[in-house]
């Protein structure tokens, strides 16, 4: 079964679930390792640097929320290693999560106050993400703390030349001041549009639509149309007009022969989303090599490269086209 192609627009263009940028299509090279790594996995549950290396190359992929996941239960399983919570705080920053980004190396901390990864990636975090004076004297803390067990780290350099520069700013530390315990803590980012914003519930947690999007991309992923299908009918059991949805249960559908639901279904998603891109590109997918609308899903691969023109050399539109269109061979 030929790899389901709306993976690669739903990389492209998560907007409606993930609001994350992905610039290119994943690399088939990085999906391969995934599949390795989680088979790896599955034989041995409890290797830690296994499961660490499958949750990198996931966000290296652009599985964000997978590679969460994974680190999260790496983290409940080994709670004194530092791993897992500074992969969290990687991938949590990607995802423009702050206030997780933060919990994550505070945990780091607290278990391992003695870790320099930990504490360079604290300091260098309240620098970036927290303006006040009293993040930067936090972050003076965590740096000398970190020449202290760390002095000839290849961070080392920087560090000391970040502090001469806070000692500009700030004056020198108070002799016999106590170090704070409590780092102030940074704003919250703006919620992600795929996890859950409820009071009382935890932050960076997929919504119930959020999470069946992602473990449709799973399972497409995994070449799954079945289990594709099921969760983007899942996924529209909560959001039924999503553009998104609807396109990927079409191409779904489509790729495991269902010719007539397949297109009904894309229909709708066009009827409904004509300007939406994703939308645009699967209606023309389907319309074209269905050959129950060709004039039509050739018009939309057309609005496409008009209007999103590298979105759609990303997906090859032209080059579809311009197959589509070539006249026969007499």
């Amino acid at each position: 079964m030929p790899r389901p192609q709306f993976l690669v627009l739903l990389a492209l263009a998560a907007t409606a679930c993930l609001e994350v940028e992905v610039t290119a299509p994943k690399d088939p090279a990085l999906v391969l390792r995934v599949q390795e790594l989680e088979a790896k996995r599955r034989a041995s549950p409890n290797d830690l640097a296994i499961t660490i290396e499958l949750a990198m190359t996931m966000q290296a992929s652009g599985d964000l929320f997978g590679a969460a996941e994974i680190l999260k239960s790496a983290a409940e399983q080994s709670p004194s290693a530092p791993e897992p919570l500074l992969g969290l705080h990687r991938v949590y920053t990607e995802l423009g999560y702050t206030l997780n980004a933060y919990k994550a190396l505070e945990t780091c901390i607290e278990k391992n106050p003695r870790q320099p990864e930990c504490l360079f990636r604290m300091a260098s975090f309240l620098l970036l993400q927290d303006g006040s004076e009293v993040g930067m004297r936090r972050s003076r803390e965590l740096f000398t703390r970190f020449l202290e067990v760390a002095p000839e780290h290849p961070q080392s350099p920087i560090v000391r030349d970040a502090l001469k520069r806070m000692e500009e700013s700030l004056g020198p530390p108070d002799e016999g001041a106590v170090p704070s315990s409590q780092p102030s803590t940074p704003p919250p980012s703006d919620r992600i549009g795929a996890h859950e914003g409820a009071a009382g519930q935890e932050v960076g947690a997929l919504n119930p639509f959020g999470k069946a999007i992602s473990d449709a991309m799973r399972a497409a992923d995994n070449q799954d149309a079945p289990g594709a299908e099921a969760a983007f009918r899942r996924a529209l059991g909560f959001q039924p007009g999503d553009g998104m949805a609807l396109a990927g249960l079409a191409e779904a559908l489509f790729s495991q022969g269902k010719i007539p639901e397949a297109v009904s279904t894309i229909e709708k998603a066009y009827a409904e989303n004509p300007t939406e891109p994703i939308v645009q590109f699967v209606f023309g997918l389907v319309m074209v090599r269905s050959k129950q609308g060709e004039a039509r899903g050739l018009e939309a691969w057309k609005k496409l490269v008009s209007t999103q023109p590298e979105y759609a050399e990303k997906l090859g539109v032209p080059r579809m086209l311009e197959a589509a269109t070539k006249p026969s061979p007499p």
